[in-house]
Formats: structure tokens, sequence, C-alpha cells
């Protein structure tokens, strides 16, 4: 039976949260969290099974923080092609705001981590359906072209992602702060209306 949660399960799970970026699952250790967290190791075994239950439950509140984000700009008085649009800048504003994280868990799911695996197979189609579903009444309000999804989606998933991602896998691959271009100019790239920019040019493409 589940022991009931308290300020040091919470703590564990927060201590979890803030690691996880720069080590990823694979690289996370119970002790490393503990040692965050102030708490005793052998607090696991009480709110625990293992380091997998503990980073599957870790998993899940992150994501579904994530999701309740994107849930939150939809709205019922907005237009389908607005809401797709604020859905996807919320999108890229997370994968931007935790790309570390992003990163991380990439690199675990190349390399096999089953814990990574699993949680990716259990909730990355929730968004893309969220997404699908948006395109789908944008469609029926002649808000955008009526072609196949599939050409829609993946572009749409790249303007939110790839700038950020690149940035990155130039930091941690290739030893750059960030991209080799002036401090300034990154700025630029990573900010809420380049993401808009981005998001918006896409959007224009699709246009009925």
């Amino acid at each position: 039976m589940s022991r009931p949660s308290n300020n040091t399960n919470q703590a564990l799970l927060n201590a979890g949260r803030k690691l996880l970026p720069k080590y990823g699952v694979s690289g996370l250790t119970l002790r490393m969290v503990a040692t965050k967290a102030k708490v005793n190791l052998g607090m696991f075994n009480y709110y625990f099974k293992n380091k997998n239950d503990f980073m599957a439950q870790l998993l899940q509140e992150i994501y579904e923080d994530f999701f309740l984000k994107l849930k939150m700009d939809i709205a019922k008085e907005k237009s389908p092609l607005t809401n797709l649009t604020d859905v996807l800048f919320v999108l890229g504003q997370w994968i931007r705001d935790n790309r570390e994280l992003v990163f991380s868990l990439m690199k675990d799911v190349l390399n096999g981590d089953k814990t990574v695996i699993r949680y990716v197979q259990k909730n990355f189609h929730r968004h893309l359906f969220m997404i699908n579903d948006l395109i789908n009444d944008a469609k029926k309000c002649h808000e955008i072209k009526n072609t196949h999804n599939y050409n829609i989606i993946p572009p749409l998933m790249a303007s939110t992602a790839i700038i950020p991602m690149l940035a990155e896998v130039f930091k941690r691959q290739l030893g750059f702060s960030i991209l080799p271009i002036p401090g300034k100019l990154v700025e630029d790239i990573l900010c809420d209306q380049a993401i808009k920019e981005r998001i918006n040019c896409l959007i224009k493409g699709f246009h009925q």
C-alpha cells in the first residue's frame, strides 16, 4: 500500500525536478536527490518503491503541469485559429524555458532508458492530439487549408522546438555558451516575440 504524501514526499520530488534537467533520468541518483532535499536516503524506500517509481511520478508531475498550461490557453470565445496559435506559443515558451530538461530526456530516450520511453509513450500523443483537434476546428471554420494534418503538424511543432533545442545542442555538445552569435542576437532569437513570429509565419502558409 502506498504511503500518505507529506512535505518530505514533495521535497524529494521538488529536488528531483531541480536536478533532472542537468543529469537526466540516467544520470540522476537517489543519493543526489536526497542530499538536495536534505532528506535521509532511507525515506525513498518509505515513499517510493525504487528509482523507476520515483522517476515515473516525477516525470508525470512535470507533464501534467505542462499540459495544464496548454489547456488553460484554449477558450470558446476565441477563434479556432487563435486557440491554435496561442497553444503553440505556450508550447514554444515551455520548450525554450525547459530546453535543458527536454535535451536530457531526448538523450535518455536515445540511450534506451525504459522509464523515459514509457513516459513518452504514455504522454507525448496528448498534446499532439490537442493540436490536431485545434487544426480540425480551424479547418471547419475555413481558417486553414484543407490539407492533411500530417503536412501541418510537423512544421508547426518544429517552429516551436528547433531554435531552443539547437541552442542547447551548441551549449552542451559544442561548448558554446549558447549559440556562436552575439548575446543580444541570442536573446532576440529566443524571446517571446521571436517565438510568435516563427509560429505566425508557418500559420500564414496554411491560411485558407
